[in-house]
């Protein structure tokens, strides 16, 4: 895309500290910056992707549902992939890129507008809530990362087009979610507005912080002060030797810290093998089954000892399925499957003729599920034991 392409507008403002309480950090960023997209102009249009991004940020609602905003505001401008904006010929100017996406109503262009307005509200807020005075002492500098492996490597050759520095890491990371870039500059090194620079490179956003381009999935992680030292762009301030010891110690608790996580992270494996294995597969659907099997058997529980009892059957067969129903832990969260079970198991006590065992199990089923049906059996036999019949 050529720069001249880009909205002129200021894309980057001064984001205040005293942001109120309830609000988001990146909803907070994404109040105070400006919506861009290549050739975009249409400011009714940039206030609702605005708007948009800030319910989005806020945890409101979704990226779809924003995406249905979207398609709705276009939908009531009038507005088609032909002729732009009706009542705005110069809202949109379509990319010079033969390779962009024309129509701001296809998906892959909203997808990537929206994740945009977001990636950029998230990498404000990060940098604007990092630049505390006290954060900074305890994290003076940045290291820039990728959050996704679906992008290139081109990033790493930005980054030394720009001027930055690559450092060799501290420790060979034994997770490659944890492996150290070495990109690294402090806070307030120019360098951080390189990367972004459209003089630098014609697609950059403008802006000093993450995301720097479309699509291209940086991050940037905090930087203790000892790593900052140990890599030469601090001074230490302390004895020679003292800080050579400092910084040995804090590489052995990183080691440390990577053997626990790659440790923790095999026994995840595990647990997820041993989980999802065949037989643990079987298990689990057998016990699905067989909790099915009680469910649907609670529901006729009660006319199964009806009908037991009217032919004269022996009802222990049936009580020891009750029974058995009565264990499984899922009826911790179905009250009213336990209060049919023990209805049932009280009616089968009252045609054994256990009117105190049968009173109990009425009482517990009414406590469960109030509405569960045998409250007059409840009643009426508490009434016969009192009266001593």
């Amino acid at each position: 895309m050529e720069a001249k392409n880009w909205t002129e507008k200021k894309s980057l403002m001064e984001i205040p500290r005293d942001k109120p309480d309830g609000i988001w950090d990146s909803e907070w960023a994404a109040m105070h910056l400006e919506c861009m997209w290549p050739g975009l102009h249409d400011a009714g249009y940039l206030a609702e992707i605005k708007a948009v991004t800030m319910d989005v940020t806020g945890d409101r609602i979704g990226v779809s549902q924003g995406r249905a905003r979207l398609h709705k505001y276009l939908r009531q401008r009038g507005y088609s992939a032909d002729l732009g904006f009706p009542d705005n010929p110069d809202g949109w100017q379509f990319p010079c890129d033969p390779d962009s996406e024309g129509d701001l109503r296809s998906f892959k262009t909203m997808d990537t507008l929206l994740g945009l307005q977001i990636d950029i509200a998230q990498g404000a807020a990060k940098k604007w809530l990092k630049r505390s005075h006290v954060d900074d002492e305890i994290y003076p500098a940045w290291m820039l990362v990728k959050y996704t492996t679906e992008i290139s490597e081109e990033w790493k050759d930005r980054w030394m087009i720009a001027g930055g520095r690559i450092f060799a890491p501290l420790i060979q990371a034994m997770n490659p979610n944890t492996q150290e870039t070495g990109m690294i500059a402090l806070k307030d090194d120019p360098i951080w507005a390189a990367p972004g620079d459209r003089n630098i490179f014609p697609d950059a956003l403008g802006i000093d912080h993450p995301p720097f381009y479309i699509n291209s999935g940086l991050s940037w992680d905090p930087v203790l002060k000892i790593e900052a030292i140990a890599h030469g762009l601090l001074p230490s301030g302390m004895p020679q030797k003292l800080m050579e010891e400092s910084i040995r110690r804090h590489i052995d608790y990183k080691k440390n810290m990577q053997v626990l996580s790659k440790r923790a992270v095999q026994r995840r494996s595990e647990e997820y093998a041993r989980r999802n294995s065949p037989e643990a597969l079987h298990e689990k659907y057998k016990d699905q089954a067989q909790w099915y099997d009680t469910y649907n058997f609670s529901i006729k529980a009660c006319e199964a000892v009806k009908k037991a009892t009217a032919s004269g059957e022996d009802l222990k067969a049936i009580m020891a399925r009750i029974r058995t129903g009565l264990l499984r832990k899922e009826l911790s969260h179905k009250p009213k499957v336990e209060a049919a079970l023990r209805r049932a198991l009280g009616l089968a006590h009252e045609s054994s003729g256990l009117v105190l065992d049968a009173c109990v199990e009425y009482k517990r089923a009414l406590t469960l599920d109030p509405k569960v049906g045998c409250k007059r059996d409840y009643e009426r036999l508490t009434s016969i034991h009192h009266r001593g019949v």
